[in-house]
């Protein structure tokens, strides 16, 4: 049952940045401020672990720089990186004439920095590409004594590696132009920690034996078809 339904909420964004393109290497940048309004948090309602509980979590604003450059070695082999810092806060001192206990915390799940470097090799029949991206430091909600305190469970940096083969079937029958993707997600099995549920109902993180934990999925491999049809020479 909904008591008072929430505003929609919006969002006004500020953005600019710029394009630099040479022969063999392309660079870009911007700086980006965004501000959300009428923003809500999400819970487990306390009485009812079948619930979620909804509260106003008050406005928020992020803004931060983000950067990406793709460097052609040649031969088909090229590098990309990317990269980007910033912050997301909650930004209402009060909310609904209350004082704010969040002003300022972070939002959850944002991290203040990620950071990727790869590369891929293309020729006529195939390419090749592998790509490595770490996730800064971030914070966690947790169920505190008189509702959601934000920016209480610390979650450390991990890393993910993925890795690509594409390779298109040009035999000139009636399959022609079939595509076969295979691709190895989290290649080198990187057990870390992306997110945590504290069982516990406090203000401040302890580590409990029936905390829930969100693991990074450990390694798989797909291998994707797609068929081409062409008619008979």
């Amino acid at each position: 049952m909904v008591t008072l339904l929430p505003k929609p909420t919006t969002a006004k964004t500020y953005q600019g940045g710029s394009v630099l393109k040479f022969k063999h290497v392309t660079v870009d940048a911007d700086v980006y401020y965004t501000h959300f309004q009428n923003t809500y948090v999400a819970s487990p309602d306390p009485t009812n672990t079948a619930a979620t509980v909804y509260q106003q979590g008050g406005d928020s604003a992020s803004k931060g720089f983000e950067a990406e450059a793709n460097f052609y070695v040649g031969h088909g082999l090229s590098f990309y990186s990317n990269g980007t810092a910033g912050s997301a806060r909650y930004v209402s001192q009060t909310i609904n004439g209350a004082t704010n206990i969040n002003y300022q915390h972070w939002v959850a799940n944002t991290p203040s920095n990620t950071e990727s470097l790869g590369f891929m090799y293309q020729q006529r029949y195939f390419d090749i590409g592998m790509f490595n991206k770490r996730v800064g430091p971030l914070w966690n909600d947790a169920k505190g004594t008189a509702g959601t305190v934000n920016q209480v469970i610390p979650i450390d940096p991990f890393n993910i590696t993925n890795l690509f083969f594409n390779y298109p079937i040009r035999s000139g029958s009636r399959f022609d132009q079939t595509k076969l993707k295979l691709s190895f997600n989290n290649l080198f099995n990187t057990d870390a920690i992306t997110g945590v549920s504290q069982a516990a109902k406090a203000n401040v993180y302890t580590p409990g034996p029936n905390d829930n934990l969100t693991m990074t999925p450990p390694r798989s491999v797909t291998l994707t078809v797609i068929f081409g049809f062409s008619s008979k020479r």
